[in-house]
């Protein structure tokens, strides 16, 4: 990964500039030497860093104190007013202040409403012809989408200045180009992207009571597959109560959500929308596609070993404010050796006494080359409004933005918040370069379900009722419509 080269060589400036404070008793005279040698180690550390880079450079142009203004519901995960010693808003203070200098300009947000209100207030200030903001992080992908049906955005690749190839942009962003169109970003300018990418959090201390081999190396060996996943989870579930039926009081081999259907199903690299030959079809009727998904359901059907805490089933039994709270429970109090979740999950078990450790979503079977950890929706993507009063401006200050967050925003996200708040371990940081580069962008699930087939999924693990042919089947009749009307929409 690219991010970790960079982070790696800012960490080592950071372990340089300590080394003056190793010393007891140096003069005053020492001090200054110290304070004078570590800023300038620290200077050319990071200017190495960047040299490798310096032909990709955005251009400098001075726009004049022009205030730019990013819309989204959430003003702390594009901009901060000040330096708070939380380590993720001052970095992002630090690259804003860093990007005003250079280009001229005021940062600010457009914020403090709700995530569910931001696709609303953002098209009635678009059709009244408002210059409202410069740029958009509606809340949802899909709330992006619909606005570029209602041709509400433009398409960032008619601007050379972004250039979606370069290392401080998510190239796995472009699985949602429609006909070559981009209406979406996401990348180092931002981290909700790396952290709501799925993954499987297991408790370290029931796998090695269960004396199981290295899990680091069985995913490395590409052995880290569906039904190893499961077959360890059935030597794992105990009715601890002795109540004869199995409850959140109980331990279970996997926790899980009705959403995980979906994700586990991706994770064997299928598609349920493929482009070919110039068009977008529906792949539902694949063969391997059913045996994935039936695969599956069986699994998510089976409540002695695998709990799906939202399946509506558990309700009665939670001891909690709500299912999410509930599934933390579990997890913390070690009675589920995996959860499959978000990245930020993790965030969660700060205080837990037992160790974890963080896989990728499992593969289908051990021949498949690569993981595939699908990223969720909600991360607050870029798009550009056609308000823009000026979009080449909007564009080049968005890539300024990127870039310099690859320097100063993913290095301090990287290596301090995910690795030393998140992880407790070499090997956990090794896995979880693993997992960001497994990352990606579902178009089915991130442009709002289109073929339906995700929450026909869903349904299935809540009712543990296997009807996948005939779901299929009667999804399939108006699939191709479907895509066809939502990414037609796109076209013109």
């Amino acid at each position: 990964m690219k991010r970790f080269y960079i982070s790696a060589l800012l960490l080592t400036a950071l372990l340089t500039a300590s080394c003056g404070d190793s010393t007891a008793g140096v003069t005053e005279e020492s001090d200054t030497a110290d304070t004078q040698q570590t800023e300038e180690t620290t200077a050319a550390v990071t200017e190495d860093v960047r040299a490798p880079y310096a032909d990709q450079a955005p251009r400098i142009e001075d726009f004049d104190g022009y205030e730019f203004r990013i819309f989204v519901h959430d003003g702390t995960k594009y901009d901060s007013d000040e330096e708070t010693g939380e380590i993720v808003n001052d970095a992002i203070y630090r690259r804003n202040k860093a990007v005003e200098e250079a280009y001229n300009i005021n940062i600010s947000t457009v914020s403090g409403f709700g995530h569910d209100e931001d696709r609303g207030l953002a098209m009635q200030s678009i059709q009244a012809g408002d210059d409202f903001a410069d740029v958009l992080g509606l809340f949802l992908i899909n709330s992006s989408m619909i606005c570029a049906q209602e041709g509400a955005l433009l398409d960032w690749n008619q601007y050379t200045d972004i250039r979606l190839d370069a290392p401080w942009w998510d190239e796995r962003i472009t699985d949602l180009s429609v006909y070559g169109k981009q209406y979406v970003l996401a990348g180092d300018i931002a981290t909700a992207d790396d952290l709501r990418q799925m993954v499987v959090t297991y408790n370290k201390a029931i796998w090695n009571e269960m004396d199981y081999e290295d899990a680091y190396t069985m995913v490395w060996d590409g052995r880290w597959t569906l039904d190893k996943m499961y077959s360890l989870s059935k030597d794992v579930s105990k009715d601890l109560d002795g109540d004869g039926k199995m409850t959140v009081a109980d331990r279970f081999g996997m926790l899980s959500e009705t959403k995980a259907a979906w994700y586990l199903f991706l994770g064997s690299g299928q598609k349920s929308i493929i482009y070919d030959n110039e068009t977008y079809l529906s792949n539902l009727s694949d063969e391997k596609n059913f045996d994935v998904m039936n695969r599956v359901i069986e699994i998510m059907s089976d409540m002695q070993n695998v709990c799906v805490i939202n399946d509506g089933k558990h309700n009665s039994e939670l001891t909690t404010g709500g299912v999410w709270e509930e599934a933390s429970k579990i997890f913390e109090e070690g009675r589920t050796l995996f959860h499959t979740e978000t990245f930020n999950g993790t965030e969660k078990l700060r205080n837990m006494g037992q160790d974890y450790g963080v896989l990728p979503i499992p593969k289908w079977t051990e021949e498949q080359e690569e993981y595939y950890c699908m990223t969720n929706d909600d991360i607050c993507a870029l798009s550009l409004p056609t308000t823009s009063t000026d979009p080449q401006r909007t564009a080049l200050i968005t890539e300024a933005l990127a870039y310099e967050s690859m320097f100063v925003l993913q290095p301090t996200f990287y290596e301090v918040y995910l690795s030393e708040k998140l992880l407790r371990d070499e090997q956990s940081r090794q896995m979880m370069d693993l997992v960001l580069s497994s990352k990606f962008y579902d178009m089915d699930f991130c442009f709002g379900a289109i073929t339906t087939m995700s929450s026909a999924m869903e349904s299935m693990a809540s009712s543990k009722q296997n009807k996948l042919s005939s779901r299929i089947a009667a999804i399939e009749k108006g699939a191709q419509k479907r895509i066809n009307k939502f990414l037609d929409a796109l076209q013109d």
